[in-house]
């Protein structure tokens, strides 16, 4: 415990859908971020409990024994078990998983917890959970994750395991204190053709391949196994997601039967799909994902079923399940809503209701009223609003923000106005929405802004409501003022220019200038070129500025041009690099407070006002020319920046990842994290730290926190959509310590009250607001207003009444400056409208000349420059096509190349044909993919195996033989036995080919370990027997494509002679001048089917595209061998006395 105290957790909301549990029969428990949540469905009350350890990722209950497991997120995690009531720690479960835990169970009524683990082992363990001993272990088959384990209620041996790719059942076997598992994997159904041709919509290779050399029809796929459950006499009922359940007897599993029950239930003539099955007394409890639960009420040994739909809500559902008493089932949603049903109620309808509901979209936004009621607000992503109790979490009010059509509007940062009762929520596509909250049970929209194009991730109120910034990574900030008096509310008095992503902004306090008025010290932290790599790593720039009532009041000096753009002398702006890469922004008194990248909270000085380090573009310019090879210049000012911006200190505290965000409140310092931890310190004494741990890294950690008004506790978001409240438990000094923070705040809000009361009756006047619209901004475009007169009129740009603020300000700056310049605009149009006429009608008059005397068009250009930029912009555009073109015969070149040497170059015989001369006849041979090493090492183990029987039942012979001779006493001789011997022999190696079931002597290929069929009595004795006739069919379709070959290389040498032979015949038929065509036999493609990976020239009915330098290329190599051939024919005295020699 620090010297202040220790947070505690105090109540936490949220909810995912998934791990609800039965604990007692009337209390659920399920996971809320890094706690558990027990929660009574009679009387609504909850309890939150903390866990141990880092993080938490899954539960499992023995409702028998009032227990519950949970496990960590960390390596090695461990395994707590904790009873109920009470939250007691009896066990701590390790020497697990290495990584992780994908499910753990118990089983009823005995000291035994199974947890399956993922990757790297892919292992089932078995623990005494009471001793904490682990019992055995069992690698599943396939490493394959399971995602459902279950025992059987009445025999805990039995186990069953499902995954989204295999149905397993354990059966645990014991001898005193040695145990085993027998794992039984069950064969899954198929899904049909078209089934996988829907789930597997993007070809892999091995799709690719299987659908050009073996046809698409030919490819089958497992059903997906979605859950499964017991029924009382140790059958296991898994559902699959395609409709089917099978049935299994633990005891025997060939004993199965599959139920079809998909065509039990359609919902506008669309089959639903099973989720998740529960077995009951009275019959099947069967979820869809339609939101149906299903009752089938079936005998134990025939397919009769009878269906009966108890009800359906509409939403998909998760799962079912029952409490120990099977009269309460609870079920919930991906849409937040958890409901009961029940069993024994006398209606569906009375027996299905709400319990609890949860909105699954993101928390994008959490802050605390600034007023004496103890609420808070939360806006999710989703569009819905909420107003919250601080000291239970529960509900006040909500509202949804929907457009006038019915779409949600997705919602990304929120703030509280702290001198009214009013909420500022801004949207995705940059709307900022005005909500009042007089009455906290029924909050409401009054008014809406466009404020920016892109999203509006910044929210920023001044400490006593004189104005608002809201920022966004469009390339302005904006000031805007609240009108409680006006419909509209917002008034934008002006913008400020920021070139990039604004990551954080901070206002100072009120502080008086003199001349200036009052005046606000901001600061805004930003990114010039964000990316995805270093978006979400922080800023890279600062500006400091000032807000002063001249801005305020709109006057006409503090702005440049005429789109209301503040002038940087009006702001005093200073623009500078920061020294590091930082995110998360506090002010307090004349330090700033942020965070670097290697995870330090960073405390620097106000710059100097006016020092405009980045837009004096002369001095970047020097940096530039001295050091060409700089990329950047933040290297080479970056001491400059530290003389500037003096780091004072460097708090290293309690975090391991990069931090979110920090916020200073009073003297209290709070900073966040992505790892989960949020920590606090006094700034009179920073070393020491009170640190919680709320999220986990996996699960984002923790996003947003904040403090209360009172600072007696903090409010944090983890988990994507998990909002828990940590309240301080004081020692004497920390309560003197916050004493003093808590009455400092007090003040303010008490010096606001008169403001806020006159603000609230200032909203109750102002009508909701009915039409929320939310349009995508279209930006400024050209008017399509019709022309009037004979000289052209440029169309003006304009921007609709939707428009973003920035927009609108432009379109009005473009319609001043086209009234001011009209006069000017319209002689410059007329003198352009004459030198046209004079242009065309030199045009006319160039087209009626001869071809001599008529002038190329491009002479007619006015602007080459502007003709010349237009060319190359149409050969960059070229370019671009040509590269993409290329990369794309790269990647096909690439997937010729995998289909080649998987499916061609891997093969021993590759697939061939061959066709008679002239008849219509042909042989194809067997396509035989090479022996894997495996195949080879089996059968050369098998052929070992029976060598050894032969020699054995051999050498079993001959003991038999020579026994009969000893205790022969019929006086046969020896010579007689020999001959039996040998003709018994003789008959044993003559068997027929009925008893060894194979014709392979007929193609000349020994057998000589193979087995009478009549013989083979034992499962391995089968086994072997598979892999040697696996072997002769292999050395059948060896011989016969050895024959096959030798056909094939005789007809190649009679390919040959008729070739040469057509030679001689084609120059007797022209000595002879006849007309007359030879016969000229050719390979077919069959025949040739190394022809199907190659595209010939001839293939292709376009022209093949050949660059110029290839051209060029080209060119120099047939001068070249032109050159060679001519130099050889000069240098050939053979050809030269031949030629002499014919005369």
């Amino acid at each position: 415990m620090n010297k202040y105290g220790e947070l505690n957790l105090d109540w936490a909301s949220g909810f995912r859908g998934d791990s609800l549990r039965f604990i007692t029969n009337e209390v659920l428990v399920f996971k809320c971020g890094n706690a558990l949540r027990f929660y009574n469905v009679s009387t609504g009350r909850s309890q939150v409990y903390d866990t141990p350890g880092d993080g938490l990722h899954v539960i499992a209950v023995n409702d028998f024994a009032g227990v519950v497991a949970f496990s960590e997120q960390s390596a090695q995690p461990r395994i707590f078990i904790y009873k109920y009531p009470g939250f007691e720690q009896i066990k701590v479960l390790t020497d697990g998983a290495l990584l992780r835990y994908s499910e753990i169970a118990f089983a009823v009524g005995s000291p035994y917890l199974m947890a399956a683990t993922l990757a790297p082992e892919f292992s089932c363990i078995l623990y005494d959970w009471k001793s904490g001993s682990v019992l055995t272990r069992c690698k599943n088959e396939g490493d394959l994750p399971t995602s459902k384990i279950s025992f059987n209620p009445s025999n805990w041996r039995q186990v069953a395991l499902t995954g989204s790719e295999h149905f397993t059942i354990f059966n645990i076997e014991q001898c005193n204190e040695i145990f085993d598992i027998k794992s039984n994997k069950i064969q899954l159904p198929t899904i049909e053709r078209d089934d996988v041709a829907e789930k597997h919509s993007e070809n892999t290779t091995k799709s690719l391949t299987e659908s050009i050399f073996v046809g698409y029809g030919s490819v089958k796929a497992d059903a997906r196994p979605v859950g499964h459950t017991w029924s009382p006499n140790g059958e296991v009922l898994c559902a699959f997601s395609d409709g089917r359940i099978l049935r299994v007897n633990a005891e025997s599993t060939d004993d199965k039967a599959e139920l079809d029950v998909n065509n039990y239930l359609r919902v506008d003539d669309e089959v639903s799909h099973i989720v998740d099955v529960c077995y009951h007394k009275i019959g099947l409890y069967v979820a869809y994902d339609n939101g149906a639960m299903v009752l089938l009420d079936f005998k134990e040994k025939k397919q009769s079923k009878v269906r009966k739909l108890l009800f359906n809500i509409g939403v998909e559902l998760f799962g079912v399940g029952f409490n120990s008493s099977y009269s309460l089932a609870i079920f919930s949603s991906p849409s937040g809503s958890v409901r009961i049903y029940d069993v024994n109620s006398i209606s569906t309808a009375e027996g299905v209701r709400e319990i609890m509901y949860f909105d699954p979209t993101l928390i994008v936004g959490v802050v605390v009223l600034p007023d004496d009621s103890r609420c808070l607000a939360t806006c999710r992503a989703g569009g819905r609003l909420e107003i919250q109790s601080l000291d239970n979490g529960s509900v006040i009010g909500h509202t949804d923000i929907h457009s006038s059509s019915g779409a949600t509007v997705e919602l990304t940062s929120l703030a509280a106005h702290p001198a009214a009762p009013l909420l500022l929520v801004g949207s995705k596509l940059g709307y900022l929405y005005a909500v009042d909250i007089s009455d906290t049970a029924e909050p409401r929209v009054v008014s809406q802004l466009h404020a920016h194009v892109d999203p509006l991730k910044l929210i920023v109120c001044e400490r006593s409501g004189r104005f608002v910034i809201t920022g966004s990574s469009d390339g302005a900030l904006l000031v805007i003022t609240i009108d409680f008096s006006s419909k509209e509310v917002f008034n934008t008095v002006g913008s400020i220019e920021i070139d990039g992503l604004v990551v954080n902004v901070a206002v100072g306090p009120v502080a008086s200038k003199g001349n200036k008025g009052d005046v606000n010290d901001v600061v805004v932290f930003y990114n010039p070129t964000p990316d995805d790599v270093n978006v979400n790593m922080g800023a890279t720039k600062m500006v400091r500025l000032q807000v002063t009532s001249a801005m305020l009041a709109g006057h006409k000096t503090v702005y440049q041009g005429a789109v209301r753009l503040f002038s940087d002398e009006s702001c005093s702006r200073s623009d500078l690099f920061l020294p590091y890469m930082c995110n998360g922004l506090s002010l307090h008194g004349q330090s700033i407070y942020t965070v670097s990248h290697t995870a330090e909270v960073v405390t620097m000085q106000f710059p100097e006002l006016g020092l405009n380090v980045l837009r004096q573009e002369g001095t970047i310019k020097e940096v530039q020319d001295e050091n060409p090879d700089v990329a950047s210049v933040t290297p080479v000012l970056k001491d400059y920046m530290e003389d500037v911006c003096e780091i004072t200190d460097r708090l290293v505290g309690e975090h391991e990842d990069y931090l979110c965000g920090v916020q200073v409140q009073g003297d209290w310092l709070m900073s966040w994290s992505r790892d989960g931890s949020v920590g606090l310190r006094d700034l009179r004494a920073p070393d020491e730290v009170v640190a919680v741990h709320i999220g986990h890294y996996r699960e984002d950690g923790v996003a947003i926190a904040t403090m209360t008004v009172d600072s007696h506790g903090i409010l944090s978001v983890s988990n994507g959509n998990v909002l828990s409240h940590h309240k301080w438990d004081f020692t004497r000094a920390g309560e003197q310590r916050a004493s003093s923070i808590s009455e400092c705040a007090m003040r303010l809000i008490t010096s606001l009250k008169d403001e806020r009361r006159r603000a609230a009756g200032l909203l109750k006047l102002l009508m909701i607001l009915e039409d929320v619209t939310e349009e995508v901004d279209r930006g400024l475009f050209v008017s399509e207003e019709p022309q009037t007169g004979a000289v052209y009129v440029t169309p003006l740009l304009t921007a609709t009444d939707s428009a973003a603020w920035m927009h609108k300000e432009e379109a009005k700056a473009v319609a001043m400056e086209d009234r001011r310049f009209s006069g000017e605009k319209g002689s410059v149009r007329g003198e352009l409208s004459e030198l046209r006429e004079r242009l065309l009608g030199m045009i006319r008059t160039n087209e009626q000349l001869g071809d001599l005397e008529r002038l190329p068009r491009v002479d007619f250009t006015l602007d080459v420059e502007e003709l010349a930029d237009w060319r190359d912009e149409a050969d960059v555009v070229v370019d671009k096509l040509r590269e993409e073109i290329r990369y794309d015969d790269l990647a096909k070149q690439y997937l010729w190349n995998i289909v080649r040497v998987q499916c061609w170059d891997s093969m021993e015989e590759k697939p061939r044909s061959l066709r008679g001369f002239h008849l219509d006849i042909f042989v194809d041979n067997y396509p035989m993919v090479q022996r894997s090493k495996r195949s080879a090492t089996i059968l050369e183990e098998v052929i070992r195996c029976r060598a050894i029987e032969i020699a054995d039942a051999a050498a079993r012979k001959t003991l038999e033989a020579g026994s009969m001779r000893a205790a022969d006493i019929t006086g046969i001789d020896d010579e007689d036995d020999g001959k039996e011997a040998v003709e018994a022999e003789e008959s044993e190696m003559e068997t027929p080919a009925a008893l060894t079931g194979s014709l392979a002597q007929e193609f000349r290929v020994d057998r000589p370990f193979s087995s009478n069929q009549f013989q083979l009595n034992s499962r391995e004795q089968k086994y072997h027997e598979v892999i040697l006739v696996a072997d002769t069919i292999y050395q059948v379709k060896k011989a016969f494509n050895k024959k096959f070959s030798d056909c094939y290389r005789a007809k190649e040498q009679e390919l040959n002679r008729v070739t040469e032979r057509n030679l001689r015949i084609k120059k007797i038929i022209g000595d002879l001048r006849l007309n007359e065509v030879v016969y000229e036999p050719k390979w077919s493609d069959d025949e040739r089917s190394e022809r199907l990976l190659e595209v010939a020239d001839n293939e292709v009915p376009f022209e093949k595209f050949i660059s110029a330098e290839k051209r060029a290329k080209m060119e120099e190599d047939a001068r070249i061998e032109e050159a060679r051939r001519r130099a050889e024919m000069g240098d050939n005295w053979r050809e030269r006395g031949l030629d002499q020699m014919m005369g």
